[in-house]
């Protein structure tokens, strides 16, 4: 980690520059004892790599195929430590889809981590899903545009259903969706 404040105002402190460095080095070392690998090996490389999902499957999978295995208990204690990582590694996931421009996949992500979240981390995919919602809104004249209005009333019933949060922006574009809509039927003698 790198971190630089180049310039701090404040009367009182005799502070001008910070410049801090952090380097961290992890190892994980383990040790064989020439025993038959098994389903819970690769789980537990999985687990190791933050890969909590195929993690969970796969020692799942070693409790059904080795049902009276002397690590049973540890897979039960890895499952459980995988299960409270879960909604972490499906919010990276859902990170990585939005870095990737994959919004629909990134929202299906967040939505499954909220099922597993803790308060702190709700906060964070809730903040995650309403910079989603307010892409979309920010091109909602567009889609206006190229759309019935039917199908843009329901596209802004979409954005609002992502984030609570840009409920005032989609009421305003709704009102005027619909003041137009009178203004064409009272046009139009309807």
């Amino acid at each position: 980690d790198n971190l630089i404040f180049n310039k701090i105002e404040d009367l009182d402190a005799n502070i001008k520059k910070i410049h801090m460095e952090e380097l961290s080095l992890n190892f994980n070392i383990g040790i064989g004892y020439h025993g038959q690998s098994t389903i819970g090996d690769i789980g537990y490389k999985n687990l190791i790599n933050s890969n909590y999902i195929e993690s969970i499957e796969n020692f799942e999978s070693f409790k059904i195929e080795h049902p009276n295995h002397s690590q049973i208990k540890k897979a039960n204690k890895m499952i459980e430590f995988s299960n409270n990582k879960l909604a972490y590694q499906m919010l990276y996931n859902g990170i990585e889809s939005y870095k990737n421009e994959d919004y629909d996949k990134a929202v299906i992500w967040y939505d499954k981590a909220l099922l597993q979240a803790n308060e702190d981390l709700k906060f964070e995919i809730y903040s995650k899903k309403y910079l989603i919602a307010k892409k979309f809104y920010n091109n909602i004249d567009n889609y206006i545009s190229n759309h019935s209005f039917d199908e843009s009333i329901s596209y802004l019933n979409y954005i609002f259903s992502l984030s609570q949060y840009i409920e005032l922006d989609v009421l305003s574009k709704k009102v005027d969706l619909l003041h137009e809509r009178a203004d064409y039927f009272v046009n139009n003698n309807k």
